[in-house]
């Protein structure tokens, strides 16, 4: 559903991507394409470290109307 790149203000060359999923079959689905595959094949000749995946679940606390 989005996508959001945050560049940390304390440690330098580290990036955030937040992303929202509409549900986790979308995830899997995503992460199982060719375009998705052929990007974090050819993404690893630009990074200085490995890639760390973190997974969240989380709920809207209130919604606003």
């Amino acid at each position: 559903m989005s996508y959001n790149l945050y560049q940390s203000a304390e440690k330098e060359n580290t990036f955030l991507m937040a992303e929202v999923w509409k549900s986790p079959d979308a995830v899997a689905s995503h992460n199982q394409s060719d375009h998705f595959k052929a990007f974090t094949a050819k993404a690893q000749e630009f990074l200085s470290a490995p890639l760390q995946v973190d997974l969240y679940q989380g709920e809207p606390l209130q919604t606003s109307r």
